[in-house]
């Protein structure tokens, strides 16, 4: 059977270009791929679209949201007589992917086809990585900016001892003081939200949030009144925890790294991504 396609440019911008899109979706042509990887016979080439699916139904994934089989005909420009009808698979980029993966490593092409998703793999794990640390810097940021407020509104509800009113909190929301806990997650000379997780930091967030709107609400004018407004909503937020089944922040793992780093790795990344960016626009196929 002809090829759809006869390209043999092989480049990571004849990939791209031979790129289709319906719904949202990303695909391609087994037929107009198959010369970029290297293969000039439609049979062969089959038989690692086979393979492919035989890859994804060992996940018990769905082939056909990766593969689909479709039949191809082609007519005479009049309209008239059919000339020839042929198969072929639309492809998303992770069948593509898994082709590369199970081709011939002897065929320059598939090398540098294993080469172009391996980069394009490690780019997607640095900019999910970022993402995460991105939202844990913000999320962070965000618990120290309502932190301020808080301590805004306990001083005008009569909260002269802040360290009392903090550790009221921890005592309820973690079940412990604040010595204890920086013993028992071992922090040594780290602040707690400095090495909380996404998770934990959301917790402490929703708590100094809900606190600060019920002291406002409040008739507190007293450093207990203000301390027991905050016991409430710490014990309330942690028995809602312990009920959905979820783990409570004295039970969340810290973060590997201090927030410090994160910030430090965010510049590093941004840095990095931009340099992968440019060597996947040069990479060949």
């Amino acid at each position: 059977m002809p090829w759809i396609s006869n390209r043999s440019t092989f480049s990571t911008q004849t990939f791209d270009d031979l790129m289709q899109e319906k719904d949202w979706v990303q695909f391609w042509s087994a037929r107009e791929i198959a010369p970029l990887f290297g293969y000039v016979l439609w049979q062969n080439f089959k038989k690692l679209v086979e393979k492919a699916k035989n890859s994804i139904k060992s996940t018990w994934e769905e082939v056909t949201l990766h593969i689909i089989d479709i039949n191809k005909t082609q007519i005479t420009p009049t309209g008239g007589e059919i000339v020839r009808e042929w198969y072929d698979f639309l492809l998303t980029r992770y069948a593509c992917y898994l082709i590369a993966q199970n081709g011939d490593p002897t065929k320059k092409e598939i090398a540098m086809c294993q080469q172009y998703f391996a980069l394009q793999t490690r780019t997607a794990e640095i900019a999910q990585k970022q993402e995460r640390d991105k939202l844990r810097v913000q999320t962070r940021l965000d618990v120290a900016d309502q932190t301020k407020k808080l301590n805004a509104t306990a001083r005008e509800c009569g909260v002269v001892k802040f360290w009392s009113f903090t550790d009221e909190w921890y005592r309820w929301l973690y079940g412990m003081r604040y010595a204890e806990i920086k013993k028992y997650k071992n922090l040594g000379d780290d602040k707690l939200l400095d090495r909380a997780d996404i998770t934990e930091l959301a917790a402490n967030l929703f708590r100094i949030t809900q606190t600060d709107e019920k002291l406002k609400r409040s008739w507190a004018s007293t450093q207990k009144e203000s301390e027991d407004i905050h016991f409430m909503i710490g014990d309330k937020v942690r028995q809602t925890i312990e009920e959905i089944g979820w783990t409570t922040p004295k039970n969340l793992p810290l973060a590997s790294d201090h927030i410090k780093e994160v910030k430090k790795r965010l510049k590093k990344n941004e840095k990095t991504l931009s340099h992968k960016g440019d060597a996947l626009g040069d990479t060949t196929m």
